[in-house]
């Protein structure tokens, strides 16, 4: 959240108290973590309500991702986040949850194409490239070509123009 956003939340926050309780899920924010931030910082206490359901993803997801104006490209990079969660083991730990490239490309509506590029970018890509990436100022595609060059062309590329970029890309 932008500092600014941020500002206008803790403010309405010291008016008004928290309004809705915040979720959690086996000890960790679902849903809320802006808002207990700035409760904590005004001194009020947070409700908090546990999650009663069995797709806490899903929840994620409806809650806070699929009622956003987000770009393909923007929820092809969530998908790469989901999709590096451990698997972990179930029978040790029934409810960790872990979603393969596939798995986490249809939960959010992109294709496992898109969501393979962002973890190649994240994988092999400086961090000059990451960062043009998730800023959106180099395309997913483009940057996934970049990646498979050294770090220190990947950055000389990303700090020129656009036009440079996408002659490199060529």
């Amino acid at each position: 959240m932008e500092e600014d956003t941020f500002q206008t939340l803790f403010d309405d926050i010291g008016k008004n108290g928290i309004i809705e309780p915040v979720v959690i899920f086996e000890g960790a924010i679902l849903d809320g973590r802006n808002r207990y931030a700035a409760a904590r910082r005004q001194g009020i206490e947070c409700p908090f309500i546990e999650y009663d359901g069995d797709d806490p993803i899903g929840f994620i997801i409806s809650k806070n991702l699929a009622r956003r104006h987000l770009s393909d490209n923007q929820r092809a990079m969530i998908a790469a986040r989901i999709a590096n969660l451990p698997r972990g083991r179930p029978a040790l730990n029934p409810t960790r949850v872990g979603f393969t490239v596939a798995d986490a490309a249809r939960k959010l509506n992109v294709s496992e194409r898109a969501v393979g590029r962002v973890k190649q970018v994240r994988d092999h890509g400086a961090p000059a490239l990451v960062e043009a990436m998730e800023s959106e100022s180099v395309s997913i595609a483009a940057a996934a070509e970049l990646s498979g060059l050294d770090h220190k062309q990947q950055a000389q590329i990303v700090g020129k123009s656009p036009m440079v970029v996408l002659e490199a890309v060529k």
